[in-house]
């Protein structure tokens, strides 16, 4: 078997359920087996159930991609493009996604939050295939899981409805396959991941550069290159044909879930520690001669992905960070391995990685039940807000009227109305205006949406109020 230690195992282009039968079933010992295979479905379960306490949380920015599902489903995806026209389309393969479920008379709001939880799940069982590939171990990969499923933004966007969780799903399944040699289920997963946000062609890149890479037969790799780039377009293809026949804006992003709070989702004690013990890994690695730099190169794609990922974040979409840390968990227990390989400290293996899991579990549970959980209550109260305004409009409102809010979503979704964004300026035409603030030259308050006590949730003060135009 292979391992971080030493070159990545060739397995061609193996059946895929014997290739998840190979990380199911392993070479350890059978009571290791048993703690993954009866655990693992636990955690999933016990993520499920806590993730499904926070269903009535639907933030404004998945209503974006509500709107353009329903436009397909009505036949009028083109017709009343105009959400798509101004901001570009909102991940291409997670509207047609939801779409389905439209098409099955399911409520679309249900449908996307459905599929996310389900995604969800998805990342955790796929984020332990991935750790077994590169740890070849079950109870670290079983840890690392463990880890990912307690995460506080992972159990926000579970039941958010956010596209998030498709996109982090399909960019580790490619790596799981990536890491198995498996090019051509890689390039397709990496091109459907693409479909779902844009900045995915970085693993198509890192996805190639592992071809080149670690490839003994250079004249073969770049056939396995070739292909690989083939099936990547193949996939897509017919998107762009769509996008350039009909004018839509072909370059698919990941709308930022609202009230995502970043800063708080991954504390910096927790990246520090993983970051800390990847590193130090790592030096042992290059320290090592021949071995480490074998090991390092079989490695290149997921930590070119995790490099790109990280610039994408710090320059553009920091929610993007997020699908590094399932990466940065499975190279921290890397790292701590091969550490305590090096200072011939192995027995303390499991040990230390019993204590970080442990850590970390209590941290994302102290930051889920303090600032996660208030986040998702202030997100519901704000959408229920957003809700009652939408009604009101269509029941006093014309639909030619244009409305200006801070969030869209909600409003294009449950109304006819042109919906802008409100800045700073207020265009002309605009009749209505949706916002928080008490106080708006030249328009009066026709309808407030503050019906919370203030010791709820301390939003009487940021209620959202309409405003028409004097």
């Amino acid at each position: 078997m292979c391992s971080i230690q030493g070159d990545r195992c060739s397995t061609g282009f193996g059946r895929i359920l014997t290739e998840l039968k190979v990380v199911v079933e392993g070479e350890q010992s059978p009571v290791v087996r048993n703690v993954a295979r009866f655990g693992l479905p636990c955690v999933i379960l016990i993520f499920y159930l806590s993730a499904s306490l926070g269903f009535e949380y639907t933030p404004d920015s998945t209503f974006h991609a509500l709107s353009v599902a329903r436009g397909i489903v009505q036949g009028t995806f083109l017709q009343s493009a105009s959400l798509i026209k101004e901001s570009g389309t909102p991940s291409p393969l997670w509207d047609f996604m939801i779409a389905i479920g439209g098409y099955m008379h399911l409520d679309l709001v249900l449908a996307s939050k459905i599929l996310s939880l389900f995604f969800s799940c998805g990342v955790i069982l796929c984020s332990y295939f991935v750790a077994f590939e590169v740890l070849r171990d079950h109870l670290l990969a079983f840890c690392t899981s463990l880890i990912v499923a307690m995460q506080s933004w992972l159990l926000q966007i579970g039941p958010s409805g956010s596209a998030l969780s498709l996109g982090l799903l399909l960019s580790l399944a490619c790596l799981f396959f990536l890491l198995r040699n498996e090019y051509i289920l890689a390039a397709f997963f990496c091109g459907v991941c693409t479909l779902v946000f844009w900045q995915a062609i970085g693993l198509a890149f890192c996805l190639v550069l592992d071809v080149f890479m670690n490839s003994i037969d250079k004249h073969r790799s770049l056939k396995i290159m070739a292909g690989t780039v083939l099936v990547y377009l193949c996939v897509l293809l017919p998107w762009v044909l769509f996008a350039y026949c009909f004018s839509v804006p072909g370059v698919p992003r990941l709308w930022p879930v609202d009230g995502l709070f970043v800063r708080y989702l991954s504390s910096p004690l927790e990246e520090v520690l993983l970051l800390g013990m990847m590193v130090a890994g790592f030096a042992v690695l290059i320290k090592s001669g021949a071995r480490g730099y074998h090991a390092l190169r079989s490695q290149i794609a997921p930590l070119g992905w995790v490099l790109w990922l990280s610039v994408i974040a710090i320059t553009t979409q920091a929610e993007v960070w997020l699908m590094v840390i399932p990466l940065f968990a499975i190279y921290a227990f890397a790292g701590l391995r091969e550490l305590l390989f090096a200072l011939q400290r192995q027995y303390l293996v499991y040990g230390l990685a019993f204590v970080v899991t442990g850590l970390l579990l209590v941290y994302n549970q102290i930051a889920f039940r303090t600032i996660t959980k208030d986040v998702m209550r202030r997100g519901a109260e704000e959408s229920r807000q957003l809700v009652s305004i939408a009604y009101w409009l269509k029941a006093n409102g014309k639909t030619e009227e244009t409305i200006a809010s801070e969030q869209c979503g909600i409003l294009g979704f449950f109304t006819d109305n042109p919906v802008v964004q409100y800045g700073d300026q207020i265009y002309p035409g605009v009749m209505f205006v949706v916002t928080t603030k008490n106080n708006l030259a030249g328009y009066r308050m026709v309808y407030s949406a503050s019906a919370s006590p203030p010791e709820i949730l301390g939003l009487a003060e940021k209620g959202f109020a309409l405003w028409r135009k004097e």
